[in-house]
Parts: structure tokens; C-alpha cells; sequence
């Protein structure tokens, strides 16, 4: 169980978070549950870091006795996304995270119980909005990187194509190599969770991401906060052979 747990895949399978604070106290569901990590070095019990999906920010939870919450440092409480107050914000490299085990994950059904309505409307304008940021992060990171090797030259060409040629260029930033000159594409995926937190990616860009693999990069920009000064990011080379790909919908037509 402990394994199936590790390997839990919340694209397949849902764990449902149901706390009460009393043992005679009533229950409260807290939302579904995605596998970040877990304590290696501690055991009877095992310890996990779960990350609650749709967390609802607006939802009174510490009503519950004993209940209080605080938000994880470099993450934003909720998800929200608000206008960026501190322009001073810089992106600073770390490591890609390391391939996860692969695996079955826990089949839980529940007859009884339902997913929330998702404002879907809602959500994209904040998706919208928090991939404007990414983007605008990027594209400055990358302009000031050439100028830091003096190469003034190849920083006045960084273009954020995404704006200019818009969504059919297949890619977000035009950038380039500060030692060989060559050029490179950037798709930026940003999100308010931690590194492990799965983006997505349409059919038309992963088309591209094939096509183009010799000189296409993604940015992962994570765990993005308003109030944070540092925002932290990694990129991926050849995504397609890096990266697992998961379908989450389809195109439908009647025969």
C-alpha cells in the first residue's frame, strides 16, 4: 500500500482528504490529493507531502478547532494570482526533479461523492494571467543573461515571439546561445505549485517540440509567488524523450 501510495498518479486516480481535528468532531473534506514526496528516513508512521488540488482559498477552514493554515514558502496560498507588486522579481535555476517511479496508483471509488464544479472560466483567466507573468519573467531573464556576457548584440534580439507572432509560432521565446550564437526556442510553462506539478502542453506544441527538439527548450517556471523577490525555474532539453506525456482529452466527431 505504502508503494502504491508513492506511485499514485492523480491523473488516473483520485485520494480523497477528509479531516477532523476532534475524534468526535465532524469531518471536513479538504479536497484531492496529489504525491509530492515523502519522508525516506522516517517510518511506523510513514511520512507524506500532499498537495490539495482546486484548493479552495475561500473556504472558511479554519473554522475547525484546532485547524490553522500557513502558506509554504515560495508558493502563493490558493493559487491566486495577483499583479505582480515587487518588478525587482528574478528567476533563479535549480534542478530539474528526478523521474518518478512508475506505477499503478490507489483505485478509490465512491459513489457518494463528487468532485466540485470548477469555475473552468475562472481558472483559465488566472492560467492566463499567471502565464503572462512566466513569460514576461523569461523573456527579461534571458535578455539580461546575454547582456551579463557581453553579448548586447544577441539581447536586443531576444524576441517574446508569443506577443509578435502570436500563439502560431509554436513557441513563446525567441533566445540564443550566449557562446555559439545559436538560436533557441523557448516554450515557458509556469505555475504557482511545486516543481513537481504537471503543466500542460496542446497537440500543436508538442508537435512543434518534435519538430524543432535540435533547438526547443521548455522553461518551468514553479511555485510562483506575488510577494516572492526569487522565482525559481529549471529548463528542459528534448522534452518529447525527457518528459511523460499523459492525453487528457480528445477531439470527437460524429462517423
Amino acid at each position: 500500500m505504502i508503494r502504491q501510495l508513492i506511485r499514485h498518479d492523480c491523473l488516473e486516480n483520485d485520494i480523497l482528504l477528509f479531516l477532523r481535528t476532534k475524534t468526535d468532531g465532524p469531518y471536513m473534506f479538504l479536497g484531492f490529493l496529489k504525491y509530492l514526496d515523502h519522508d525516506r528516513d522516517r517510518e511506523n508512521p510513514v511520512h507524506f507531502h500532499w498537495q490539495i488540488l482546486e484548493f479552495d482559498a475561500e473556504k472558511d477552514y479554519e473554522s475547525m478547532p484546532g485547524l490553522k493554515l500557513k502558506p509554504v514558502p515560495g508558493s502563493s496560498a490558493g493559487g491566486d494570482v495577483t499583479e505582480q507588486e515587487h518588478p525587482e522579481q528574478r528567476l533563479v535555476p535549480t534542478p530539474a526533479p528526478l523521474p518518478a517511479s512508475s506505477g499503478s496508483g490507489v483505485a478509490i471509488s465512491t459513489a457518494d461523492f463528487r468532485r466540485p464544479p470548477i469555475d473552468y472560466e475562472e481558472r483559465d483567466r488566472k492560467n492566463r494571467k499567471l502565464g503572462k507573468i512566466g513569460e514576461e519573467l523569461v523573456f527579461a531573464s534571458k535578455r539580461s543573461e546575454q547582456i551579463k556576457a557581453g553579448r548586447k548584440d544577441l539581447a536586443d534580439r531576444v524576441e517574446m515571439v508569443c506577443r509578435t507572432l502570436g500563439e502560431s509560432a509554436g513557441y513563446d521565446i525567441r533566445s540564443f546561445d550566449k557562446h555559439s550564437g545559436e538560436e533557441i526556442h523557448l516554450e515557458v510553462k509556469t505555475t504557482s505549485g511545486p516543481l513537481t506539478t504537471p503543466f500542460f502542453m496542446s497537440s500543436a506544441e508538442v508537435e512543434y517540440a518534435k519538430s524543432c527538439a535540435h533547438r526547443y527548450k521548455i522553461c518551468r517556471v514553479y511555485a510562483y509567488s506575488a510577494e516572492a523577490k526569487d522565482i525559481w525555474f529549471f529548463e528542459i532539453d528534448k522534452p518529447t524523450e525527457a518528459l511523460d506525456f499523459t492525453p487528457v482529452s480528445f477531439r470527437v466527431r460524429c462517423k
